[in-house]
């Protein structure tokens, strides 16, 4: 689910697919979306500026996008539970206002897709003909050309993480079976509160 493109119905579907309180449901649904849109209105159950402030955060409502999931864990009234359990399930790269039924969890094509059982259960049968003709293949030091997105995280003593994303593809030179195709730098979370701390007066 992209946190920047998700409507508050399917995030409202996400929160009860991972079995967050309803009313805690509401109010983070409506905060993310506060916290990602360009004003300062707020949304029924929402948060801006003045709810951070009285809250005795030193960051305020972003009013922007999200520029990488861990920033989630900043939107007012996300406790470090309800992250963890969200975390694994949303993105701010898909730029698609529903999921995407060939690449969601199983856990989101059953409850958020909206297609029939039947179609689901074809679409995770593919997924498991397509890995098993994947290890069914030649050698991988024989072949070129099968890429893999690999997404790497680290958790700080402090609580802190830092998530960096790449394109590996096979058939590297010498020991090493693989090249970078590309990289992508995550984002520690004390960086992006840094940046959406109030000017002083």
């Amino acid at each position: 689910v992209d946190l920047n493109q998700a409507d508050k119905a399917l995030l409202l579907k996400l929160f009860a697919a991972i079995q967050v309180e309803e009313e805690d449901g509401r109010k983070l649904a409506d905060t993310i979306i506060d916290y990602r849109d360009n004003n300062k209105f707020s949304q029924l159950n929402g948060a801006e500026d003045s709810d951070y402030d009285s809250a005795g955060l030193p960051y305020r409502s972003k009013d922007a996008l999200f520029e990488a999931e861990e920033e989630v864990r900043l939107v007012l009234g996300m406790s470090h539970e309800v992250y963890k359990k969200l975390l694994p399930f949303v993105t701010v790269h898909s730029d698609e206002k529903n999921i995407v039924p060939e690449l969601a969890p199983e856990v989101l094509l059953k409850k958020l897709s909206g297609l029939d059982p039947a179609r689901v259960d074809e679409i995770l049968q593919q997924r498991i003909d397509r890995a098993t003709g994947e290890a069914q293949a030649t050698d991988a030091s024989q072949q070129n050309g099968q890429a893999y997105h690999a997404r790497f995280q680290v958790q700080f003593a402090n609580k802190q993480t830092y998530t960096a994303e790449a394109v590996l593809e096979q058939g590297g030179f010498g020991v090493v079976p693989y090249h970078v195709v590309a990289w992508k730098p995550g984002v520690v979370l004390t960086d992006l509160l840094d940046a959406n701390r109030p000017e002083p007066e």
